[in-house]
């Protein structure tokens, strides 16, 4: 089932990256719709610490647990 929705998610990205406007700024860089589907891996691997370090600590102080 955790595949089945990994690859339809990184197929809908791949999509909606090539109807949206690729360009960033003013600079005139574009961002190739296929690589769209690394930004769901990057935030994952950028907010798992966070939450870990920072969200559980905060709420374990305002919950007692």
């Amino acid at each position: 089932m955790f595949a089945t929705v990994y690859s339809q998610m990184s197929n809908l990205f791949v999509l909606q990256g090539s109807t949206l406007d690729p360009r960033v700024g003013q600079s005139g860089f574009e961002i190739p719709p296929a690589s769209l589907g690394i930004f769901d891996t990057i935030s994952v691997v950028l907010w798992v610490p966070v939450y870990d370090r920072v969200i559980v600590p905060v709420a374990r102080r305002l919950t007692g647990q």
